[in-house]
């Protein structure tokens, strides 16, 4: 697979993000939207883009990936940067403390 940018959308009021089929690739990272209700992003996997559930790290802790500023490319944690061949999503906010996106946003992951 060549280097591929796929959008993942936050409806407006949401907190999850539309799934995105990884199909194996790996992510490089992720572009921020220049707006962003301020929360970090957790992230869900699913082996059939129905169900989904939390991913953890291999110290048993969810995979989190903080957003600082807004329009910034954040870089992914290793169990990111690896192929997953499986479906993803992003939640603005963790499973206790969901963060809903104000308006709708589009966060971009590059893939390769």
């Amino acid at each position: 697979m060549g280097k591929v940018a796929v959008q993942l959308v936050f409806s407006p009021n949401s907190v999850l993000s539309t799934p995105a089929d990884l199909g194996g690739a790996v992510i490089a990272g992720l572009m921020m939207p220049m707006e962003w209700t301020p929360a970090h992003l957790s992230v869900l996997a699913s082996p059939n883009g129905v169900e989904f559930s939390d991913l953890y790290d291999s110290n048993g802790q969810p995979v989190m990936l903080p957003v600082g500023v807004p329009g910034v490319a954040v870089p992914v944690p290793p169990e990111l940067a690896t192929p997953m061949p499986c479906y993803i999503r992003l939640r603005s906010g963790t499973r206790s403390l969901p963060v809903p996106q104000q308006d709708e946003r589009v966060v971009v992951l590059m893939l390769c």
